[in-house]
């Protein structure tokens, strides 16, 4: 630690006895700080305060349809209302602005930079204030009060363009509203058309659990039918096709007595069939009972005959046969169940179909009812509006009528003044800033000196710079003239410091500064 603090030691003094380097530095860095102070252009601001009346018929209008705004939007929109580039091109003809503009680009340059420069701001309480700056006083102040003029012009009248305009604005809305409206009411009943099934039918629940209990139902009157069946038709083929008859003498006998009797029966059948047929369609249960029976007494009449040809059958048997009646019963019932069978499969068959249709139903009802509820309730959200706009369009026409008694929505609080005293730049601190920069100018001159000087000021200072032996140190002895001159130098150095503080002081007091030529824009 004592080795730093000595090392810095030695700098200052090394830095001391180059004190004229330092002033030297100083001196020049504060000379190009001031000129660059003085350089910089005096900045002047003129504006002017207005109070606005934001509670505009729109405003009423609107509330509970559109947000509310607040005082930064409002600020923002009376800004790109005014600041459009009509308005600013009018504003540079208005100050003679185009007077010094030769072509497209300047012209360009010139509105950007208006566009720029003009602020608008909300101070609350609908106040707002319009400012510029600009190097010329006077311009500025001409440019804040073009703007206010056209603000002014602008809302003359304001409040019959406005209950106009909002009468407007309530009109394309009833508009876009209704066809809204007939819009969604056509998607309903488009909906409803396609969805008939489902829009409105809570029985399908029902209707559903109804048929499966059917179907169980019917599926199991069909086992029991088909059960009754395969009963009969096992007894049908355990009982004997012929029994013996009664032994009358007009009756044939043997397998000739039975084929006639059989041709008889087939003959019967053949014409109640064509009765039949005169009465229903060949798919009638009556019709296809009788078919069977048809059927099955040709099967037996080919049998016989077939066995009585293959000498199965004694032809000259005297005994009289007749074909078994309790078969003929049994068929008869057999053909009776069988149409009871198809009836119950053609019912299965119509129950699985409504079954699956009804399923379908249960699973899509849901989403078209949430779909269709959507509709309903964008409908009745539209129609609220619209009733809402009808209410407002009545308040509109009653404030027409007051609107002649209605005073101003505007009025100028401050208006703009040629400024006298500059707002940039802040030449006081530049001055003071300078004072700090050429005193460390001044410093850094003086160790640069230094570090190219390779001189010592201690003996130690030697001995640690050179590893030979230093036996000792001479010091200069001053004459009484050289010390009057080293006091002199002095004074002069004293002199001189206070001088750059005094000058510097004065300048920043008085915040001197160059003439210049005036910025436009």
């Amino acid at each position: 630690m004592d080795e730093i603090k000595e090392q810095v030691l030695n700098v200052l003094t090394m830095m001391w006895q180059r004190k004229w380097w330092a002033l030297g530095g100083i001196w020049a860095v504060g000379i190009i700080g001031w000129i660059i102070v003085a350089s910089i252009p005096n900045v002047y601001e003129s504006k002017a305060r207005i109070y606005v009346d934001t509670e505009t018929l729109l405003k009423p209008l609107l509330q509970g349809l559109s947000a509310e705004s607040d005082v930064k939007s409002q600020a923002l929109l009376m800004q790109s209302t005014l600041l459009t580039r009509p308005n600013i091109e009018r504003v540079i003809r208005d100050t003679d602005l185009n007077l010094e503009i030769t072509d497209d680009k300047s012209m360009e340059t010139l509105v950007l930079a208006l566009m720029k420069n003009v602020k608008i701001m909300s101070n609350g309480d609908n106040l707002f204030e319009i400012s510029y700056r600009n190097a010329d006083a006077k311009l500025s102040q001409k440019i804040v009060q073009a703007f206010l003029n056209i603000f002014v012009e602008n809302n003359l009248g304001d409040n019959r363009i406005d209950s106009q305009n909002a009468r407007g604005f309530i009109e394309a809305q009833l508009k876009q509203y209704q066809d809204k409206i007939q819009e969604i009411e056509k998607k309903i009943a488009d909906f409803k058309g396609k969805n008939a099934i489902y829009i409105g039918n809570q029985t399908y629940s029902t209707q559903l659990d109804q048929t499966r209990i059917d179907f169980q139902t019917i599926t199991a009157e069909l086992g029991s039918l088909k059960a009754a069946l395969a009963d009969m038709q096992e007894q049908e083929k355990t009982l004997p096709p012929f029994v013996n008859g009664s032994g009358a003498g007009d009756q044939k006998s043997g397998p000739r007595g039975t084929l006639a009797s059989l041709e008889d029966r087939i003959h019967q059948t053949e014409e109640s069939l064509d009765q039949l047929m005169l009465q229903y369609t060949p798919e009638h249960p009556d019709v296809v009972s009788t078919n069977r029976i048809l059927k099955k007494l040709k099967e037996e009449h080919k049998d016989i005959v077939d066995k009585v040809s293959r000498g199965e059958i004694d032809d000259s048997i005297i005994v009289e046969q007749v074909p078994n009646p309790v078969i003929d019963e049994i068929r008869k019932k057999i053909a009776e169940q069988q149409t009871a069978i198809a009836v119950k499969e053609n019912d299965l068959n119509r129950l699985t179909g409504q079954l699956e249709q009804l399923q379908k139903v249960s699973i899509e009802a849901p989403q078209v009812e949430a779909e269709y509820s959507d509709l309903v309730r964008d409908l009745g959200l539209y129609e609220k509006n619209y009733q809402d706009l009808l209410a407002k369009r009545e308040s509109v026409a009653i404030g027409q009528a007051a609107v002649a008694t209605q005073t101003n929505q505007f009025r100028i609080i401050d208006p703009p003044t040629v400024p006298l005293t500059p707002v940039a730049p802040l030449r006081f601190a530049l001055y003071l800033a300078v004072i700090l920069v050429a005193i460390g100018g001044g410093g850094l001159v003086s160790y640069l000196k230094v570090e190219l000087e390779n001189t010592f000021v201690s003996l130690a200072q030697l001995r640690e710079e050179y590893a030979q032996l230093v036996i000792g140190s001479v010091s200069m002895l001053d004459l009484h003239h050289e010390q009057v001159d080293e006091k002199k130098m002095q004074i002069v150095f004293v002199a001189l410091c206070i001088l750059f503080l005094l000058i510097s002081l004065i300048l920043s007091a008085t915040g001197a500064h160059f003439p210049h030529d005036v910025a436009k824009g």
